[in-house]
């Protein structure tokens, strides 16, 4: 089974369901061409990330290119704190977001992955493990934001502890937003887990 929250023409959704589903600051930080087993080159880039800044850059030097396929591979648990703020894959961009068994943690209110456009993969169709977590924190937005563009969720991912019961802010696991431009918003949850993720919303 997946399930699919598509938006081209309402607000805001928001998805806090529990459980499982059936189914740098281097400025010289560019990433890596990956290559084939041929040898040939392909189009992807890969950024390996070991910190919040490196993550951050990663994100940041995406958001500069025209087009392209990107993937950023954690070799570390990373924190992303204060400053980091929304992290977003842009129009004609698709990136791959792979944990290889770490943990996302974030320490911010305001920190959120999503897509303003563009196609965001976590984890992919090989099961790689990754786990996003806001234990212990106030938070005003949820963990990702579709606005506009494409968030594709695979089996070993874990969306887990954005709990904003008994506030007046966005939270949840993932909020699927009206965008502007003739693109719709698409949460394509193919399996994983979202747990621990509430809200209470006025709007």
């Amino acid at each position: 089974m997946v399930f699919t929250l598509t938006l081209s023409a309402i607000s805001l959704a928001i998805v806090y369901a529990q459980g499982n589903t059936s189914t740098k600051e281097n400025t010289e930080f560019q990433g890596e061409t990956v290559e084939e087993n041929d040898g040939n080159k392909d189009t992807s880039t890969t950024f390996p990330v070991s910190s919040s800044d490196e993550m951050k850059t990663a994100f940041d030097t995406i958001n500069t290119a025209a087009s392209g396929d990107y993937t950023i591979s954690l070799n570390a648990n990373i924190t992303l704190g204060v400053g980091v703020g929304s992290l977003s894959i842009p129009q004609d961009c698709t990136v791959t977001l792979l944990g290889n068994g770490h943990t996302i943690n974030f320490a911010s209110s305001s920190v959120a992955l999503g897509t303003t456009g563009g196609i965001l993969n976590l984890g992919n169709e090989d099961k790689n493990k990754l786990t996003i977590d806001a234990s212990g924190i106030y938070r005003s937005s949820s963990l990702f934001a579709v606005v506009g563009g494409t968030v594709n969720m695979y089996e070993g991912v874990a969306l887990t502890v954005n709990d904003n019961t008994n506030k007046t802010t966005h939270g949840g696991g993932v909020s699927v937003e009206n965008a502007t431009g003739s693109y719709d918003s698409v949460f394509n949850m193919y399996s994983g887990v979202i747990s621990g993720c509430t809200v209470s919303y006025t709007h």
